[in-house]
């Protein structure tokens, strides 16, 4: 028993110091808000070209003060905002090492316009927007992605009963491969209140949340990568060596796969190359490594009465598994996915996606709660065979195997329960940054970094206890015999 204590303490220890790192280290998140510039422009598509303060006149156009903006009958179609990030009184440049630009857009509407609004509820509003880049301050905008794109505009009125609109997403690249950025939109559609049929006679002004990685974080990130990586590779060694012994063996060596696939420091060629798929890979790559753990938790705890009764003796753990799985495959699916192509798009931007969201998290949740609840029932009961066990033999060498087993298995439903906690708690932190617009990200941050030491720590230390385990179970099945 005092391994087992030991052994968990050292869980303990490098899972609380890596929460720490993530809590009270470097932040995960860098964000500046800034606000849009107006331009009264006749054009075409955005993006051709790409309008800003030095070009809005050169191109027919005139720049529009927020004291200027009413005096200027501007149509819908001529009415642009633009924004260049990073904004050219910070005098720098973008960076690799932020590895994500996200932008959140507040629109402040007029006084006047949002009494009106005020019975309407939660608004859709239809834009135009397109995203161009270039590396350096001299050559010409290039286009990186334009296209139309929606929103609901939800106002909520503050203690002074004026109506307050929530930010919103306007786009998320998953690679700052340039050092330029610039932002071009126009609305195509506002809710519609008489008296007010143009966008300068509906809005007062808008601003840009910028939110970018902290490069001091992905340097930390990726250091702790290449090491896990490197340890993964040792334990994927001897675990290879050992798969033709057991079910237990070979179920051990495909965990030690799926973890050197997820440790694979990857992340070191978005310094390279243009790499907007990496985080969706990132994501794809930590499901599949907790689907396979889980099933290998499901094994270890079970792994008895799989031997005796088959697999179907633990397929209700394993269709709990894959629930959990799925449900967070489809929502990565139809949000990152689809933004790797079209960085707009957004599941929040409609009724129809939120509804997606909650369903395939709340899906995923309740499976994992319903799995967690399956383990620890079959935990308790395999917990109670070894202690009957145990009477007669307690000091002798079979004993002591069993003992072993019995420490193998209270470190595993330690992991599994803190892992699985940790695992679904920072999807929830971020829909909850989604869906507010927070982009104080220190908890996401740290249960991040400490769920991720504390899988490695526990695969490294049942890889190379493997070989008692099995003997363990062995003892467990010649006694029932």
């Amino acid at each position: 028993m005092c391994r087992v204590i030991v052994i968990i303490l050292i869980l303990s220890a490098v899972t609380v110091g890596l929460y720490t790192l993530g809590a009270i280290g470097p932040s995960i998140t860098v964000s500046e808000e800034f606000g849009l510039k107006d331009c009264d422009i006749a054009l075409g598509s955005l993006g051709y070209p790409f309008i800003s303060t030095d070009s809005c006149e050169a191109n027919g156009g005139q720049l529009l003060s927020e004291n200027y903006r009413d005096t200027v009958p501007s149509d819908r179609g001529r009415h642009l905002y633009y924004l260049t990030v990073p904004v050219k009184r910070t005098h720098r440049i973008m960076s690799r090492w932020y590895q994500y630009l996200l932008a959140d857009l507040n629109v402040v509407l007029k006084p006047d316009y949002i009494k009106k609004m005020k019975e309407a509820g939660p608004s859709l509003i239809v834009y135009e927007v397109a995203i161009g880049y270039r590396d350096d301050s001299e050559s010409d905008w290039q286009l990186l992605s334009s296209g139309n794109s929606s929103r609901i505009l939800e106002c909520v009125p503050n203690d002074w009963g004026v109506l307050i609109c929530d930010h919103f997403p306007l786009f998320e690249l998953w690679s700052v491969y340039h050092k330029h950025y610039i932002i071009n939109m126009r609305f195509l559609w506002l809710p519609i209140v008489s008296d007010y049929p143009t966008d300068n006679s509906v809005i007062k002004e808008m601003s840009l949340m910028e939110i970018h990685q902290n490069p001091q974080f992905t340097y930390v990130w990726f250091i702790l990568k290449t090491v896990f990586f490197s340890l993964s590779f040792l334990s994927f060694a001897y675990s290879y060596n050992k798969r033709k012994l057991s079910l237990y063996h070979k179920s051990l060596l495909v965990l030690n796969v799926s973890l050197l696939f997820f440790n694979m420091p990857v992340e070191w060629f978005s310094l390279l190359i243009d790499v907007p798929w990496i985080t969706l890979l990132n994501d794809l790559r930590q499901g599949l490594l907790t689907l396979v753990i889980m099933i290998f938790w499901t094994l270890v705890i079970n792994n008895h009465d799989v031997q005796e009764s088959g697999i179907q003796s633990v397929i209700h753990s394993l269709v709990f598994a894959s629930l959990t799985a799925l449900g967070l495959l489809v929502y990565e699916l139809c949000e990152r996915g689809i933004q790797v192509f079209l960085p707009f798009y957004s599941l929040w931007g409609s009724s129809y996606g939120r509804g997606l969201i909650y369903v395939s998290v709340g899906v995923a949740s309740i499976s994992c709660i319903l799995y967690i609840i399956s383990l620890v029932i079959n935990f308790v009961k395999i917990r109670r065979k070894i202690h009957n066990k145990l009477e007669g033999v307690a000091n002798s060498n079979k004993g002591k195997l069993l003992q072993g087993l019995n420490e193998h298995l209270l470190i595993t439903i330690f992991t599994a329960v803190a892992g699985l906690c940790g695992y679904i708690l920072p999807v929830e932190v971020f829909l909850l940054h989604g869906f507010h617009g927070n982009t104080d990200l220190s908890l996401y941050g740290a249960i991040t970094v400490g769920n991720y030491g504390l899988w490695n720590c526990y695969i490294f230390i049942v890889t190379f206890l493997s070989s008692s385990t099995v003997t363990g179970y062995k003892i467990l099945s010649a006694s029932d015999e």
